[in-house]
C-alpha cells in the first residue's frame, strides 16, 4: 500500500482470513490484527488498513494471484 502524502512509504501487512464482506490482516512486525470491511468499485477490492481518514492509505486487489 501507498500512502497519499508519501508514494515512497511502504508498509507490510499479511492476510491471515477472508470471507465475502471483510479481511482479517496481521502487522508481521507488531503482530497486532484488525478485520477491515471489503470495499468494491471498478471490479477491483480495496480496503483501509489503518481506518478512514482524509489521507488513509488504501490496500487495492485487481486481480487474482
Amino acid at each position: 500500500m501507498r500512502f497519499i502524502c508519501d508514494a515512497d512509504a511502504t508498509c507490510e501487512i499479511k492476510v491471515v482470513k477472508r470471507t465475502e464482506k471483510s479481511i482479517t490482516i496481521i502487522d508481521p512486525h507488531t503482530q497486532d490484527s484488525k478485520r477491515c470491511k471489503i470495499n468494491i468499485h471498478d471490479n477491483s477490492e480495496y480496503i483501509f488498513p489503518l481506518g478512514k481518514y482524509s489521507m488513509a492509505p488504501v490496500l487495492k486487489a485487481s486481480r487474482k494471484k
